[in-house]
């Protein structure tokens, strides 16, 4: 498992358009991905779930990864959710 904690910066936090940028980015690799808030876990690939964790933009979430693909799959979800990537 491969996992790294990073600081949303959108200025939106997790919301519609970042969780579904989240989830588009989640796909394209084969892995297992999740994001960790406060306690509570979503899968990657579900915007409803990633929108359900409330994430408020400069608070940490982790982002964990299982499967072959983890590792990179794990950076280019940090990337959505630091503001790297377009939503």
């Amino acid at each position: 498992m491969t996992e790294r904690r990073v600081t949303v910066a959108r200025e939106t936090g997790l919301h519609a358009r970042p969780a579904r940028a989240v989830a588009d980015a989640a796909a394209d690799f084969d892995a297992e991905v999740a994001v960790a808030y406060d306690g509570e876990t979503a899968r990657a690939a579900s915007p409803l779930e990633l929108t359900a964790l409330g994430v408020e933009s400069g608070e940490s979430v982790v982002v964990r990864a299982r499967g072959d693909d983890a590792d990179p799959a794990v950076e280019a979800v940090a990337e959505v959710l630091v503001g790297e990537a377009d939503p």
